[in-house]
């Protein structure tokens, strides 16, 4: 469906799929068989930091499924901003504020100004996701020190059934999240991908969630979150 809608408003780009380790192959099959609608596109099978520039990267590891299965981060670099009171007090403009930005010293009017005199360094976020998974180890490295992270939460471990049923497909309940996310100092947590036994019972599994870790959330759709 993305495939078509991106087909129908002039998509004329390379598409760049990334999957899991030992995917790919059955992912190609599953795009021949139902058509990918004239899109050009490349499959590349990650793990580990597969996007990096100057600005952010993106890393995958890898998860605990029925089939394979990755968890991603996405972490934006440390950067230099200008104090702009500070800056007000010099005649320094264009080129020379973005030399300050990039951690070079300037000279304006035969004075030297320290970039470390007018900026200051802002910290990059972290989002990361963890799905389809049974609790490992490879889930408290995606989600440590998370601004955000998004994890499923399919079944609550508080009742047999569900703790039976978590065991047996492979998900996090919705406790193991929770207590995964508390751990890792994650800064707001969202519980996503949910049985569907729960519908309509949100605030419950909310309540639920709370009495383990007060930042967290349960999606919806059409959920937007700032950052």
């Amino acid at each position: 469906g993305l495939l078509h809608t991106m087909s129908k408003t002039g998509y004329n780009r390379e598409l760049m799929i990334y999957c899991p380790k030992g995917a790919g192959k059955k992912m190609k099959q599953f795009l021949d068989l139902t058509g990918v609608h004239g899109i050009d596109y490349k499959i590349k099978e990650v793990r580990g930091k597969f996007i990096d520039n100057p600005y952010f990267s993106i890393s995958s590891l890898a998860l605990d499924h029925d089939v394979a299965c990755n968890g991603y981060m996405f972490e934006e670099k440390d950067r230099l901003r200008i104090n702009k009171k500070k800056l007000s007090k010099h005649n320094i403009k264009g080129k020379e504020v973005g030399n300050l930005i990039r951690g070079k010293n300037v000279k304006v009017d035969g004075k030297l100004i320290k970039y470390k005199d007018l900026t200051f360094l802002e910290k990059g976020r972290k989002i990361s996701f963890v799905f389809d998974t049974k609790y490992c180890s490879n889930v408290d490295k995606l989600i440590k020190n998370s601004d955000l992270a998004i994890m499923e939460g399919v079944f609550l471990g508080s009742t047999s059934v569900g703790k039976e049923m978590s065991k047996r497909y492979k998900h996090l309940t919705l406790e193991e999240s929770v207590k995964a996310g508390k751990k890792g100092k994650v800064k707001e947590l969202i519980i996503s991908h949910i049985s569907q036994r729960y519908e309509f019972k949100e605030k419950f599994l909310l309540k639920e969630a709370k009495k383990i870790y007060k930042n967290v959330r349960i999606a919806s759709d059409l959920m937007k979150v700032t950052i």
